[in-house]
């Protein structure tokens, strides 16, 4: 169920929780430096986000440790002795349990919809639709600059491109976007 006149932003279903994981975690790494004083103020939220998310994970999983417990093989569903109150403990248990994992599983995926609503926000917030997002004046000149001095093979191996992204704090699509075009760009002007 979407919210009415809001559909900013994928709603997770049951049962696709798995399917946001990938996506998340393939943002998370988008953003992670270790210098923290190289992000940008959208990667430093995506960031914050992340930790807040983590922390919320951890919670529930908690909560729900105290609510579950692992269930032994062949508990609940016996064919027999159905009047003994030990079977029926064991099922009213087994009952609670399982509407308790549910219930927490609908929880976590209430945060990864709120994440994601979340991350769909801060993009407009910090990175406005129509305008230019340029590259640090830095990392481009750093880039030229590598580019001018492996003219004869100018790709940058894949720890090369790491370590611009470590240095001026921009992501590899970014990296490797830049040398495309510019390969592109040297190839028109020959």
């Amino acid at each position: 169920h979407r919210p009415r006149g809001r559909v900013s932003y994928p709603v997770i279903e049951s049962g696709a929780e798995a399917a946001v994981d990938g996506p998340l975690n393939e943002l998370w790494e988008k953003y992670a430096c270790d210098d923290d004083d190289t992000l940008s103020p959208f990667a430093k939220k995506i960031v914050e986000l992340k930790t807040f998310y983590e922390q919320k994970l951890q919670e529930i999983a908690a909560r729900e440790a105290e609510y579950t417990s692992p269930t032994p093989e062949g508990s609940g569903g016996e064919a027999f002795g159905q009047d003994d109150p030990e079977v029926i403990q064991k099922a009213i248990k087994r009952t609670l349990e399982l509407s308790a994992r549910r219930q927490f599983s609908t929880l976590r995926l209430q945060i990864k919809n709120k994440v994601l609503e979340t991350i769909v926000t801060l993009r407009d917030t910090y990175v406005p639709k129509g305008t230019k997002r340029s590259l640090p004046s830095a990392a481009t000149k750093a880039m030229n600059t590598w580019f001018q001095n492996h003219s004869s093979d100018p790709y940058p191996s894949d720890a090369e491109k790491k370590a611009f992204t470590a240095e001026y704090g921009i992501t590899m699509d970014q990296v490797t976007t830049w040398f495309t075009n510019k390969r592109y760009r040297n190839r028109q002007k020959d």
